[in-house]
């Protein structure tokens, strides 16, 4: 006998029954009808408790001694920032314990992770966590590497614990194929959406059902910079260069130049003269140092790149590249405005006699700009000849990915939390 199927059954039952990988706090794939337990947003532990801190110091530890993850300079960076030391000095630099009696967690925090900064959702979950709040994070599936899959079996030894098993019911890290109906869902319970994906993912996150007062932050794309004058630069004995050097090689080559906050443009402050003699010393230096550290495919990088500067030179927006490798580009910006790198040590370049020229590469989707040499007055003046415009932070070099609770224009204590009066 033929059977034969209703479509519109089908593409229900196919509806409730996708399936979710939940990753955190247990191995295992549930489907859409089955996580019905995520709805109670009810938390028990005051924000801030002291548990929040111990367990992450109790990851910092798991991290820094791990065989696998140690020896990744975003792994260890991680690790560092995690420390119950570093915790405690945000939230104190913060203040927000001033008014701690009024403070609350603000409920179910939905996260939605970037792939192209694997350890974001970590970053993320802490900052969200230390407020008091239970917490659903999506991660791409573009990001299950070992080295992701070994942090997620870090956090699950830890939630087995019996110190910190409470905290399974604020912790859950799940993975799915693209699902408008699972997002629509996860959206619906939410009481605050951290959107990390850039504009494209905002702008489809703007169409999900979400309770009435649902708090959203949207971190959109962003592009970030480095001003260096030579001076300086000149004035570092062998060993400072050599410092300078490697802190450079992690704001801008980490994450493959991806993140929000790597550099993608430098600008260099001074007469053409130290410009030009800068590029010589510091693409030699860099490239030394690259070429030591650097372990991706820099064949498949190289005609990335490559093609990278036909485009560039072809939409005439550079004029010059500088001594181009497979590890190191320097090429000469001539638009107005800042571009959009390819990533992996493809660097726009300008140099300037004045920091006012900076005015016109200044926009909304500035975030960081991190320097040498700059003074106290000089930063301020950047910032306002800017007021209005982008600009979130600026840093020394070295500095550019250190999270904050103080990110891109937010105070996120502030907006994790819930102000009570009684």
């Amino acid at each position: 006998m033929l059977l034969r199927l209703n479509l519109e059954d089908v593409v229900t039952h196919f509806k409730k029954n996708r399936l979710i990988k939940f990753h955190l706090p247990d191995n295992k794939l549930a489907s859409l009808k089955e996580v019905s337990f995520l709805e109670d947003s009810k938390c028990t532990i005051e924000s801030f408790d002291s548990l929040f801190f111990d367990f992450g110091q109790t990851l910092s530890k798991a991290i820094l001694t791990n065989k696998l993850l140690k020896r990744i300079p975003a792994f260890t960076a991680l690790g560092f920032w995690l420390r119950k030391s570093n915790l405690e000095e945000l939230v104190k630099e913060s203040s927000i314990l001033e008014n701690r009696k009024y403070l609350f967690p603000k409920g179910l925090v939905l996260h939605i992770c970037p792939a192209n900064v694997d350890t974001m959702f970590v970053y993320s979950l802490m900052i969200s966590l230390l407020c008091g709040n239970k917490n659903l994070l999506r991660i791409s599936r573009r990001i299950d590497s070992p080295l992701i899959s070994e942090l997620i079996l870090l956090l699950n030894n830890i939630l087995a614990s019996d110190q910190y098993r409470v905290l399974k019911e604020y912790i859950h890290i799940v993975s799915y194929d693209r699902d408008h109906d699972i997002t629509d869902y996860f959206s619906s319970i939410a009481d605050v959406r951290i959107i990390w994906g850039g504009d494209n993912t905002i702008s489809v996150f703007k169409k999900f059902t979400t309770k009435p007062r649902v708090k959203d932050l949207y971190f959109a794309d962003r592009n970030s910079m480095s001003i260096i004058k030579p001076k300086s630069f000149f004035e570092l004995d062998e060993k400072g260069k050599e410092v300078f050097i490697k802190n450079f090689y992690n704001d801008v080559y980490t994450f493959d130049q991806l993140g929000c906050s790597c550099p993608q443009s430098l600008f260099i402050l001074g007469s053409i003269e130290d410009a030009d003699k800068f590029l010589i010393e510091f693409e030699v230096y860099l490239r030394a140092h690259v070429e030591k550290m650097y372990d991706n495919d820099i064949f498949s990088i190289a005609n990335l790149k490559l093609n990278k500067i036909a485009l560039d030179c072809l939409d005439q927006k550079i004029d010059k590249v500088y001594n181009p490798t497979n590890y190191v580009n320097f090429v000469q910006l001539k638009a107005s405005s800042l571009l959009d790198s390819c990533g992996a040590g493809y660097l726009y370049y300008k140099q300037i006699n004045d920091l006012t020229e900076l005015n016109k590469f200044i926009n909304k989707k500035v975030q960081s700009i991190s320097y040498l040499g700059l003074s106290q007055d000089e930063i301020r003046n950047i910032l306002l000849s800017n007021m209005g415009e982008g600009i979130d932070r600026i840093v020394p070099v070295g500095k550019a990915l250190n999270f904050h609770y103080l990110w891109d224009g937010f105070n996120l204590f502030n907006e994790l939390t819930s102000s009570k009066y009684y």
